[in-house]
């Protein structure tokens, strides 16, 4: 499923595999674990908390349609590809 951000960085976000409420990827404690892949639009650096923060809103959307409390996903990792045109986010 992916969502265009139209926003200052107009980037694609993208959820990869299965993020349905029945889905089998949980941590020991319960929580489902949320990993995003950014690959970013030019070759600047992104700031690695602020990547974080920037999804906050993907990741309430994510969880209302899911129909769940975004509180089930664990702390999000992170990790950044080669910069590639127009830039995305994957969710796995």
């Amino acid at each position: 499923m992916c969502y265009e951000n139209r926003g200052l960085n107009k980037v694609l976000v993208c959820t990869v595999g299965d993020l349905t409420p029945s889905a089998t990827y949980r941590t020991p404690d319960g929580l489902i674990p949320v990993h995003y892949t950014v690959t970013p639009k030019t070759a600047n650096a992104i700031d690695r908390d602020n990547a974080v923060a920037a999804m906050k809103a993907y990741q309430d959307g994510i969880a209302a349609a899911l129909v769940i409390d975004d509180g089930r996903f664990a702390a999000p990792t992170i990790s950044f590809a080669t910069p590639e045109k127009p830039g995305k986010v994957e969710v796995t």
